[in-house]
């Protein structure tokens, strides 16, 4: 009977359904949040952060399901666990599908911030699957907790098994992650390939089964690779959108000044900040966060995106294909 009023009120204006679900279902659901045209959750715990899109005929069905604030999810997406847990900025791509057990308290989806799962992905959620921060799990990819057909009594195999990604994890498309498997942080997954067992932190790993090609999958950055590369990355942008701009270079900072719009200004070394929006290659304290427009390299923290003027939204969104990523202190 709930579902099917679910289904009925999904196509009212957006406005009318986010107070239904508010008055008659004790919804949390922040402002400024998009439930497209068709899109049905149903579950006992709902809250949706501030900010959040949701696209059409997305279906989730959940005892629990929890979507920060920024989330993105596309059209034709279904979603159906025990518990759903998607953290601020989680992103999953268009005709997803992440399937598990309603019923079952082992069956949990957990993504952490600015975690990606692109389109056509198909996750089973058996046993939980947890995804860190920044996993991106390519279009096409299959992540697996059980496998079973023949039976047990005769001797064949049968798995059920669960399914950890730590953090800044990159699987290309088309990958397959078997039951059990634990890929540590930092990791390259080739395109292709299966992954199984512990894959260990930095690793680079790929063939059909997965197998170590580098025990580093990343070379190491000095402090002036830092600045040039972030100053490019400014220069670009300001050129991209026409935006006349002064460089000027004092010694121990670059200062980018546009008209009418506040300096970047990138730090080559220190934590002292001061007017416009300050790049330091160092961590911040979070005075540093509340006092100034700050962003660090060393963990890509930043102030409040509720403060950044649009110039600055707008970088960071240029900047995302760099692979470089925001994670304001008021929402980690």
């Amino acid at each position: 009977m709930k579902l099917a009023f679910l289904f009925l009120i999904s196509f009212l204006p957006n406005f009318v359904k986010l107070a239904l679900y508010r008055v008659l279902f004790s919804a949390e659901i922040g402002p400024h949040t998009t439930l497209g045209f068709g899109t049905v959750i149903c579950a006992k715990k709902l809250r949706i952060g501030h900010h959040t899109r949701i696209g059409h005929f997305t279906f989730i069905l959940a005892q629990n399901v929890e979507i920060g604030s920024y989330a993105k999810f596309g059209h034709l997406t279904v979603i159906r666990v025990h518990s759903f847990f998607a953290a601020n900025r989680a992103i999953i791509s268009s005709s997803a599908k992440i399937f598990g057990n309603t019923s079952s308290p082992e069956s949990i989806f957990t993504m952490g911030m600015h975690s990606w799962v692109f389109p056509y992905c198909f996750i089973d959620v058996t046993r939980q699957v947890t995804l860190g921060k920044n996993v991106g799990v390519g279009g096409g990819s299959y992540i697996f907790t059980h496998g079973y057909w023949l039976p047990s009594t005769e001797g064949f195999p049968v798995a059920y098994k669960s399914v950890s990604i730590a953090d800044d994890v990159w699987i290309p498309w088309d990958c397959f992650i078997m039951p059990g498997a634990s890929i540590g942080s930092k990791v390259i997954v080739g395109a292709r390939s299966l992954v199984s067992g512990v894959v260990p932190d930095n690793a680079l790993v790929a063939g059909t089964p997965a197998k170590l090609i580098r025990e580093k999958c990343y070379r190491d950055v000095s402090a002036e690779d830092k600045i040039a590369k972030i100053s490019q990355l400014i220069s670009d942008f300001f050129a991209k959108n026409n935006c006349s701009f002064e460089t000027a270079d004092t010694g121990n900072k670059i200062t980018f000044s546009v008209k009418n719009e506040p300096d970047f200004v990138v730090h080559k070394a220190g934590k002292e900040c001061g007017q416009g929006f300050n790049i330091a290659l160092e961590p911040l304290d979070n005075a540093a966060y509340e006092h100034h427009l700050c962003y660090s390299l060393a963990d890509y923290k930043a102030s409040s995106y509720e403060k950044f003027p649009k110039i600055v939204k707008d970088w960071f969104e240029y900047i995302r294909c760099e692979g470089l990523r925001l994670y304001p202190i008021d929402e980690i």
